[in-house]
């Protein structure tokens, strides 16, 4: 089984470097280095001993192999820290900063309440000096003055980059890293008048024409696809522009299983790839031929990648494809796919080690690894003679075999299951096919003839638009969505490793495979019954930083409590976000939700634990309250606050995140004169205080 996958063999000790050298931060280069020198002398002199000492030292070569290629990954993750970290020193103490260059290395995107685009700062000296300083996220305000900020602007800003922060709240999305694993650690919020444009620059031919490029194609679809919603999808599906896209219409097929079909995956770049080589082999007739119309098929796909953002699961796709072409060509064979698949990822991993934890790659890699697996036996158990269900039981087989390796990983993420998965893909996947393809008939139709470009829009939009409301029909069907499902990493693990054994198994027959399989299945049984009782024992306290609601998580056991205040108009999907990322982060199977009046205060003891919660300004004196353990500053307090301070000097104090900067340093001026102890969510994140 192992001796026609050489990359298979390769890929496992190589991906448990790269993982172990994130784990072992100590460790340099050298170090990484000598082991693998080290490693590669033992093979070396093993093999030049005797053939009676070689046979024997046969194992011993077989690790020093082994330890080799782990060594590569670890030394493959270290060089592009170094690098990373390299370009993210900050200035010397003795060096006076006047200010800070940012060139811009896209142009601003429009996010919810802000522009966005990544930048290159360098920092510039009183003596005019220039230090690189890495790359960060700027964002402006809505305003005129945006559109003159296109790719490769180069703007001069006063405002200090502070660096990318953690997980504000459990569970919740690690900005820091995130952006990171692509090199950026820095953030910028700008308001009008704190930049202004040195130059327009000179962009990179290649980033400026790809840009130009996806310009256009949005140009061209907002002209004849007008429905909103319908022209948000197609931006996405086409080429993975998501700016333009509902936010309920990205949650309704998150919801009901068919995300895959907004981000650019292999369906896409299948589709493209098929439709290049059919027409241009229809036109390149020959052997020679085929060459060229093999090379301008692949041409085509990279540039659509590059297109598409150059994401992993978008390369995944193009190498793949890429490799399987070539080899075609070569050799006239398709070779082992989880060959194929595995050399893919070596090369990839060689490139960018940190697409390793990238949800996008391991989604990606797991779908075909799962479809290359098991839909063959999937579909073996249903012969099927009549042609047209023999088509949809092969549709539903690829559904089904995807999900073997891929449901774990959701699982482990975000504790959800659509149950409906099955019938919400049969229609989608056929129906975003069409869509795709009456999308690049709309591009090539657009410059040469507007009524038929016009009548393709319009078809397109209607499609769109079908499909829209039957993904909305579908995730409104009553327990569509089995939730709170928690597994831990661990539990994960052994997930995929029952199922390996379970297909050795399978392929060789062999018993030892299935004892192996269910050992861990009773492992994983033991654990997560352990994980359970942990769950049913924990006592927690959370105070949420949101920014405009005070919120607090009460855990008792898998149960918990919200104590909800609005301060201001939270947009409710931050706060329905925020609630489903910390209760599975938290294991919590059963909520419930207390709204709580902003004007009013609140006094509580919970699991012997004395809490005051302060509302905002026109909420009346603060209630008495003997020694309390813990005071929480909300929508920037009474007029009071600093006087109760003195009062409670023993009391923990929090300042969530409805309360003003502002407001947060005078309470903390205020504490370091009492003193007394002040938290604030804004500055630290998320407050948590297990009591068990």
């Amino acid at each position: 089984m192992w001796s026609g996958m050489p990359f298979v063999r390769i890929m496992i000790p190589y991906v448990a470097g790269i993982w172990c050298a994130s784990i072992w931060e100590g460790t340099s280069v050298v170090m990484w280095a000598s082991a693998g020198i080290f490693a590669l002398m033992t093979w070396l002199i093993a093999g030049r001993l005797s053939p009676g000492y070689a046979w024997r030292l046969d194992p011993l070569r077989g690790g020093a192999v082994i330890i080799c290629i782990f060594a590569a990954g670890g030394l493959t993750l270290n060089g592009k820290r170094s690098t990373r970290d390299a370009a993210d020193q900050p200035l010397p103490s003795n060096i006076k900063t006047k200010g800070w260059v940012c060139t811009l290395n896209e142009s601003p995107q429009p996010k919810r309440n802000s522009f966005r685009a990544v930048v290159s700062i360098e920092k510039m000296t009183d003596d005019g000096r220039l230090f690189q300083g890495g790359l960060g996220l700027i964002y402006f305000q809505p305003d005129s003055s945006v559109l003159q900020a296109r790719i490769g602007t180069r703007l001069i800003i006063r405002k200090e980059p502070e660096p990318l922060k953690g997980p504000e709240y459990p569970g919740g999305f690690d900005a820091a890293g995130y952006f990171g694993r692509q090199g950026i650690g820095y953030r910028i919020f700008l308001k009008p008048g704190d930049w202004i444009v040195v130059d327009s620059g000179h962009a990179p031919r290649l980033d400026k024409y790809l840009e130009d490029t996806r310009m256009a194609v949005i140009r061209t679809l907002g002209t004849y696809i007008h429905e909103r919603e319908a022209l948000g999808l197609a931006e996405a599906l086409l080429i993975g522009y998501r700016n333009d896209l509902d936010e309920r219409i990205s949650d309704a097929y998150a919801e009901t299983g068919v995300i895959h079909v907004i981000a650019i995956s292999g369906l896409h770049i299948g589709v493209i790839y098929s439709l290049l080589t059919g027409l241009l082999n229809l036109l390149l007739r020959g052997r020679r031929m085929r060459w060229m119309a093999t090379a301008c098929a692949l041409a085509g796909i990279w540039g659509f990648g590059l297109l598409a953002g150059g994401g992993p699961s978008v390369m995944r796709s193009v190498c793949m494809f890429s490799i399987i072409g070539i080899g075609q060509q070569v050799t006239g064979r398709t070779g082992n796919g989880l060959n194929t698949l595995a050399a893919v990822a070596c090369l990839m991993l060689c490139i960018q080690p940190w697409w390793l934890w990238d949800l996008g790659f391991q989604l990606s890699f797991a779908a075909v690894a799962s479809l290359m697996v098991f839909y063959r036996p999937i579909l073996q158990l249903l012969p099927i003679r009549n042609s047209l269900a023999q088509k949809l039981w092969e549709m539903i087989a690829v559904t089904l075999a995807a999900q073997v390796l891929t449901t774990p990983l959701l699982l482990y993420t975000f504790g959800r299951f659509p149950v409906f998965f099955l019938i919400t893909n049969i229609v989608a996947i056929p129906l975003s096919t069409i869509i795709l393809l009456g999308e690049i008939a709309l591009c090539l139709l657009a410059p040469l003839h507007s009524g038929l470009a016009g009548w393709c829009g319009q078809g397109v939009s209607t499609l769109i638009l079908g499909l829209n409301d039957y993904i909305f029909r579908m995730e409104s069907i009553p327990f569509g969505t089995l939730e709170n499902i928690h597994i831990s990493a661990g539990e994960t693990m052994l997930i995929y490793i029952t199922i390996a054994c379970f297909v050795a198994w399978g392929m060789s027959s062999t018993p030892r495979w299935l004892m192996a399989a269910l050992v861990s299945v009773g492992l994983f049984g033991c654990i997560h019954e352990w994980m359970r009782q942990l769950r049913s024992r924990q006592q927690i306290l959370v105070v949420m930083p949101l920014a405009r609601t005070r919120l607090l998580m009460l855990i008792d056991g898998s149960k918990a409590r919200w104590l909800l205040t609005d301060f201001g108009q939270q947009h409710p999907r931050q706060v329905i976000m925020a609630m489903r990322a910390a209760a599975h982060h938290f294991g919590i199977d059963r909520e419930h939700i207390d709204s709580i009046p902003a004007a009013v205060h609140v006094r509580c003891t919970w699991n012997g634990l004395h809490l005051l919660l302060l509302g905002g300004k026109g909420s009346g004196s603060p209630p008495i309250m003997e020694a309390p353990d813990l005071v929480i500053l909300s929508g920037n307090g009474t007029s009071q606050s600093e006087k109760f301070m003195a009062m409670a000097p023993r009391a923990l104090w929090i300042a969530d995140g409805t309360n003003s900067l502002w407001k947060i340093r005078q309470w903390e001026t205020a504490a370091e004169r009492l003193p007394l102890r002040l938290i604030s969510t804004r500055r630290s994140g998320a407050y948590i205080r297990r009591i068990r």
